[in-house]
């Protein structure tokens, strides 16, 4: 997959440099005869160049990153969630953010009841 970005908004975000190639003037096709013409940069995303970045922006924020399978995210005290490991490992958080696509599933517990 290919990532595609408007340059000035990446170059607000401090992340020009993740940016392989651009394309000075974007146009749309939405039927043969009538181009039209954005007058923006559009920008292919190095996911590699990018990713990079943010592991390096994680590092100097002091974020840590743990190599390890989420087992379960149960809620403790005081609004608090422990989100458990494999390893015995137990994360204490005021917000799990579930990012796994399809295997979501058994980590969320919907509201009974709920809309």
């Amino acid at each position: 997959n290919n990532y595609g970005v408007w340059e000035d908004e990446f170059k607000d975000l401090g992340l020009e440099r993740c940016i392989e190639h651009v394309w000075r003037d974007t146009i749309v096709y939405l039927d043969d005869s009538n181009p039209i013409f954005i007058g923006r940069a559009y920008g292919r995303v190095s996911r590699h160049l990018l990713h990079e970045e943010l592991l390096k922006r994680c590092a100097e924020s002091g974020v840590s990153y743990l190599s390890t399978k989420v087992e379960n995210i149960v809620e403790a005290s005081g609004g608090h969630r422990l989100v458990e490991c494999e390893g015995n490992i137990v994360i204490p958080c005021r917000l799990a953010t579930v990012a796994s696509g399809a295997a979501s599933g058994k980590l969320l517990q919907y509201e009974v009841g709920g809309p």
